[in-house]
């Protein structure tokens, strides 16, 4: 039986602030839960198994209102319907967290009515590959996480990347790696050949951990990082920063 209801943190309006995609209007559905924890993980609220769900009133202007958790599939609709209507339309629904491919059954559910309004994108860890697979035909895109035990401080799964890559396939847009000063070169470099077998030529973002950017030693270096893994092929390897963080929005 599919499930019905979902812990959801925040419905919200912003930016998209990550990835290739930078600056486009996005409703945001984030969940709670997560299978990783990374060190550096900035939503670290979405780690707990459940709390109040915040919902944004007013689109940017962040005038929450808390609803008790879980969310049904039918109350989450509604709200996103009402997030959806805004002039000057948005883009896309972001499907965030945590992880949130760990509500894969109730997004079975969710999106079918979702995607007669809106594209689909999906911001997920890269790993729970069996749940893609489960929902690949609802999903439009995909921002896919790899996970650096150098900078996560938890070991790296190659092989469920590797198994990911492969399901998503074409709907994966990029790959993007959280770095900070203290990633290793072997790591980044076995990361490029993983795309490089599985992903084609999709684009690899590097993306500084939030605050790094005023470490000019560290900056000097992350170019270099660039150039290094850019080759002699000319792949496409982009550094972006968290822009959100840097304009003060969600």
């Amino acid at each position: 039986m599919e499930r019905d209801a979902a812990a959801v943190m925040e419905i919200f309006t912003s930016l998209q602030g990550e990835g290739p995609d930078l600056g486009e209007r996005q409703l945001f559905l984030r969940f709670y839960g997560c299978n990783r924890r990374c060190r550096y993980c900035y939503t670290e609220a979405s780690l707990k198994a459940s709390g109040p769900c915040r919902v944004e009133q007013t689109p940017g202007k962040g005038d929450f209102q808390d609803r008790p958790n879980p969310l049904t599939v039918e109350e989450t609709a509604s709200l996103l319907r009402i997030g959806g209507a805004q002039k000057g339309g948005i883009h896309s629904l972001a499907l965030t967290g945590g992880e949130p491919l760990l509500h894969a059954p109730f997004l079975r559910r969710l999106l079918p009515g979702v995607k007669k309004n809106l594209s689909v994108f999906l911001e997920t860890n890269g790993l729970l590959y069996r749940e893609l697979e489960s929902i690949l035909p609802l999903i439009d895109g995909i921002s896919m996480d790899v996970k650096l035990a150098s900078v996560t401080g938890e070991t790296s799964d190659w092989e469920g990347h590797r198994r990911f890559l492969e399901t998503g396939g074409a709907k994966i847009r990029y790959v993007k790696a959280v770095v900070s000063p203290v990633v290793e070169r072997d790591e980044l470099h076995r990361l490029a050949e993983l795309i490089r077998s599985y992903g084609g030529d999709l684009p690899l973002v590097l993306q500084p951990v939030s605050g790094s950017e005023s470490d000019r030693s560290w900056m000097e270096r992350l170019l270099a990082i660039q150039a290094d893994l850019r080759g002699g092929e000319g792949r496409s390897v982009r550094i972006i920063p968290q822009i959100h963080k840097l304009l003060g929005v969600l």
